[in-house]
C-alpha cells in the first residue's frame, strides 16, 4: 500500500501583501507555538516548572515575556502561549517539562503569524480593533486577545518601535491581511 504524506504549508501561501509607505507586513512562518493551560490549583507549580525549564517568569497578565528564542505570553486567566523557532516535538518537550501541572496543546498548524512593523503599523492595526493602542494604554510587553476586523487574534506589541506580532486562526488568516491590505492603501 501506498503511504501518503502530506506537507503542511502556510495558510497565507501566494499571498503577499503590498508594501506602503511606513508599514511592513510580513509572515512569520515555522514558529512552534503552544498553548500551556494549568490545571485546576496548580497555577503556581506550573510557574514554577516554567521558570525551572525556561528561565522566564511566567506573565499573571496581559504581558509577555522573551528570552532564549522564546516567548511566554499570557493567553487568558489560566493560559500561556509559548512561541518558539519551529522546534520538532515541542509540545512533548513542554508536556514533560510541566508534568501534571498542564495540559499542552501544539497549535503551530492551526495558527498564522503576521509582524506588523513601520512608523504607521499603530494607525493600521488601530483601524479594525477595538482596544486603544495609544502608547500610553498599549506598549511594549503588552499582549492583548481581541478582534481585528471581525476575526479573533492576539496581539503583541514587541518593541518601543510599535512593531506588532499578530497571531490567528489560519481560517482567517486571508481575510486578516485582506483587510490589512485594503486599510494600508486608504
Amino acid at each position: 500500500m501506498a503511504e501518503l504524506r502530506l506537507q503542511t504549508r502556510s495558510p497565507l501561501h501566494g499571498v503577499h501583501p503590498a508594501g506602503f509607505v511606513g508599514i511592513t507586513i510580513n509572515e512569520r512562518p515555522s514558529l512552534s507555538l503552544t498553548l500551556i493551560t494549568h490545571r485546576r490549583a496548580m497555577r503556581k507549580a506550573c510557574a514554577d516548572k516554567l521558570r525551572a525549564a525556561y528561565c522566564l517568569d511566567p506573565p499573571m497578565g496581559a504581558k509577555f515575556v522573551q528570552g532564549a528564542g522564546i516567548t511566554l505570553s499570557w493567553a487568558g486567566p489560566e493560559s500561556w502561549l509559548m512561541i518558539a523557532a519551529e522546534r520538532p516535538d515541542f509540545e512533548t518537550e513542554l508536556a514533560t517539562s510541566l508534568g501534571d501541572t498542564a495540559a499542552v496543546v501544539d497549535l503551530s498548524d492551526a495558527r498564522a503569524m503576521l509582524r506588523i512593523g513601520g512608523g504607521n503599523a499603530r494607525a493600521l492595526l488601530a483601524k479594525g480593533l477595538s482596544i486603544d493602542l495609544h502608547p500610553r494604554a498599549f506598549g511594549p510587553g503588552d499582549t492583548a486577545i481581541t478582534l481585528l476586523a471581525h476575526a479573533v487574534i492576539q496581539l503583541w506589541q514587541i518593541d518601543q518601535n510599535g512593531t506588532f506580532d499578530v497571531a490567528m486562526p489560519r481560517a482567517t488568516a486571508h481575510d486578516v491581511v485582506d483587510f490589512l491590505t485594503i486599510s494600508a492603501g486608504s
